[in-house]
């Protein structure tokens, strides 16, 4: 449909050179205006770019062995800019920093990369899940580019006793890590930019304790536990497994919750070969979550928790997988 507007004193179609001139000038102005926006805002956008520092992290090598230090380096890609980060590391030194997470059996590491939003997943756990390498240092700045930092192989680990909250720092099992800033840092601020590329991930070859995940809804679940010695071991070793399953269940129930413990002693051990162990836990988990009590809401997913220790001759090492479940396996988190 055409709406035809009309104008006191002028008949609609009707023109004359003068208004086609004011027309003509009209589009010049705006033109003007449009174009003079569009350069003020490139220009500010290259200011703006020009006052970020881009920074990235590079790992030494591929693969890193359990007798060795994993080496890797802070660098700039900003050239020859000025910069300078402080690592604003906590009392306790759990916060602050530069995270080493250990990523999930199952996780497409490229995806992960390409990922912008998972990324920032792994920028923010530190501020709620301490179980990585941590690695501190005094200050990076243009001056000191590249800076070469190195992680000796452990992890921190929460630890309740009658003592009170603690963190205690166990050897990291095999599987593939990456090295990101934690997000107490200074890295994000209008000034800095941290990227992560597929140079921030490496394998890390040590004692390997997999985990695998049966779940069948509304009856039960098993944990399967692949164990094999670190690289290097001759023989064999006997280890002590203890486990522990932790379910909240209905979150409007706070007395669904559910504790199951499974302990194996003398567990034979060789760096040939993969020993598992399996064992079923009988908790009911809902295949869909559980229905919300305000009706409309969505339904609220499970979490089941999975902790363990692994004792040996050589250490104590603890891992475990944190499991979101709706019609299948939603967020694995390992450590």
């Amino acid at each position: 449909m055409h709406l035809a507007q009309t104008f006191p004193g002028k008949n609609v179609g009707e023109g004359t050179d003068k208004d086609t001139g004011r027309k003509g000038l009209a589009m010049i102005v705006a033109g003007i205006i449009v174009g003079t926006a569009v350069l003020c805002a490139f220009v500010y956008l290259q200011i703006e770019d020009d006052r970020v520092v881009y920074l990235t992290v590079q790992a030494d090598k591929d693969v890193f062995i359990s007798e060795e230090n994993v080496t890797f380096r802070l660098v700039s890609l900003s050239g020859n800019r000025d910069f300078q980060l402080v690592d604003s590391m906590s009392d306790d030194g759990v916060y602050g920093g530069i995270d080493i997470w250990k990523l999930p059996e199952t996780v497409d590491r490229k995806a992960l990369i390409e990922d912008l939003m998972a990324s920032q997943n792994f920028y923010s756990r530190s501020e709620f899940y301490p179980y990585a390498g941590i690695i501190h240092f005094d200050r990076f700045n243009s001056e000191d580019d590249p800076l070469q930092l190195s992680w000796n192989g452990t992890v921190a680990v929460e630890d309740w006793n009658e003592d009170g909250h603690r963190y205690r720092y166990y050897p990291a099992t095999s599987g593939y890590y990456m090295i990101v800033p934690s997000q107490s840092m200074d890295f994000f601020n209008e000034d800095y930019t941290f990227i992560i590329g597929q140079e921030a991930i490496f394998y890390y070859d040590s004692l390997d304790a997999g985990i695998v995940l049966d779940l069948n809804p509304g009856e039960n679940v098993t944990y399967g536990v692949t164990m094999k010695a670190a690289p290097g071991t001759v023989g064999t070793i006997t280890g002590d497994l203890n486990a522990t399953l932790y379910y909240p269940g209905d979150p409007f129930n706070a007395t669904d919750d559910t504790w199951i413990y499974w302990n194996e002693t003398g567990i034979v051990l060789t760096a040939d070969a993969n020993t598992l162990r399996t064992h079923t836990f009988n908790i009911s988990v809902p295949d869909m979550g559980y229905p919300h009590p305000g009706g409309s809401y969505p339904m609220v997913v499970p979490t089941i928790y999975f902790d363990a220790v692994l004792t040996t001759p050589e250490g104590e090492y603890h891992f475990g997988m944190w499991v979101q479940w709706k019609g299948g396996v939603m967020y694995v988190f390992q450590y």
